[in-house]
C-alpha cells in the first residue's frame, strides 16, 4: 500500500508541475514550485534534463540521474520514484519523488502494538476459557469420585449428581447411580435371606437340642456319650446360626470412627 501510494503521489506531482514546465521541449521554463510532505522530497526536471525545481527534503543526486520513469527505489529511510511529466505520450520532462518512511515505520509499529495486544488478549481469553472448560470437565469427575468413596466407606445411600459437565461425564454419573442402585438391591436381598435364614434354623435346632437333651437323660453308655457328642456338634451349628444373623444385623450399621482412651482399655482388660 505504501509502495503503490508513493507511486500515486508521484503521478500527481507530475501532473500538476506539467503546467508550470510551459510549452513542450521549452527547456527554458521558470522554476516549479509544489507543496509537498514535510518528510518528502522532489525534484523536477525538464525536457532537456535540467533541474527547474525543487522542494522538501534533498533527494540523492545519483538517483536523480539515473532516475527513469516507472522505477521504485529504496534508498535509506526513502522511497523513491520517478513519474512522466507530459500527456498523451509527450515527453515535458520528469519528476523525481523521494517519499520518507517515517509515516510507514509508524504504521509498522503501531501495527507491532496492535499485534501484541491482540495476542495477550487471545491468551489470557484462552487461558480463561481453558480454566473454566477444565472445570466444567474436571468437577463432576470430582464429585463421582467423592461419590465413590463414600460409597466404598459403607455409605450405599449415597449417589452421584448427574447433572452438570459434558454428557458423557454425565451418562457415566447415571450409570454409576443404577449401579450403586443395584448393589443396594443386592446387599439388602442378601441381608434379608441370612437373617431369614438364620431366624429359621433357629427354632428347628432348638427343638433337635430339646430332644437330645431328654434322650441323653434317660440313655446309657455309651449311646450317651455319642448322644453328648450329637449336642456339642448342635451346640456348633446354633452358634454358627446366631453369628450369621448377628453379621446381618450388623450390615445395617455404618461404621464412624471415634477416638479411644487406650490406657482405660488396657486397664479394664488388665483387671479382669
Amino acid at each position: 500500500d505504501f509502495r503503490d501510494t508513493t507511486v500515486a503521489r508521484a503521478h500527481a506531482l507530475a501532473a500538476a508541475s506539467e503546467e508550470q514546465l510551459g510549452d513542450p521541449g521549452d527547456s527554458q521554463a521558470g522554476p516549479v514550485h509544489l507543496t509537498i510532505d514535510p518528510d518528502d522530497g522532489v525534484v523536477v526536471l525538464n525536457v532537456a534534463g535540467h533541474v527547474v525545481g525543487r522542494a522538501g527534503v534533498a533527494v540523492p543526486p545519483a538517483v536523480v540521474a539515473t532516475a527513469a520513469p516507472g522505477d521504485v527505489v529504496v534508498r535509506n529511510d526513502q522511497t523513491i520514484t520517478s513519474a512522466r511529466i507530459g500527456e498523451h505520450g509527450e515527453n515535458d520532462g520528469l519528476l523525481v519523488y523521494a517519499r520518507g518512511s517515517e509515516s510507514l515505520d509508524h504504521r509498522i509499529h503501531e501495527l507491532d502494538l496492535a499485534l501484541v495486544a491482540a495476542a495477550l488478549a487471545a491468551l489470557v481469553l484462552g487461558t480463561f476459557v481453558a480454566t473454566m472448560l477444565a472445570r466444567w470437565v474436571t468437577r463432576p469427575l470430582g464429585d463421582l469420585e467423592a461419590t465413590a468413596r463414600a460409597m466404598g466407606g459403607g455409605d450405599l445411600d449415597v449417589r452421584a449428581h448427574a447433572v452438570g459437565g459434558p454428557p458423557e461425564v454425565q451418562s457415566l454419573a447415571g450409570e454409576f447411580n443404577l449401579m450403586a442402585d443395584r448393589v443396594g438391591e443386592l446387599l439388602e436381598s442378601q441381608r434379608v435371606m441370612t437373617m431369614d435364614v438364620s431366624h429359621q434354623l433357629r427354632t428347628p435346632l432348638a427343638a433337635l437340642r430339646l430332644r437330645l437333651e431328654n434322650l441323653a437323660a434317660d440313655a446309657q453308655s455309651p449311646l450317651r456319650e455319642d448322644i453328648v457328642d450329637a449336642l456339642g456338634e448342635l451346640s456348633r451349628l446354633s452358634r454358627l446360626a446366631d453369628g450369621l444373623l448377628a453379621v446381618a444385623r450388623a450390615e445395617e450399621v455404618v461404621d464412624v470412627p471415634a477416638p479411644v482412651d487406650v490406657a482405660t482399655v488396657i486397664a479394664e482388660r488388665r483387671d479382669l
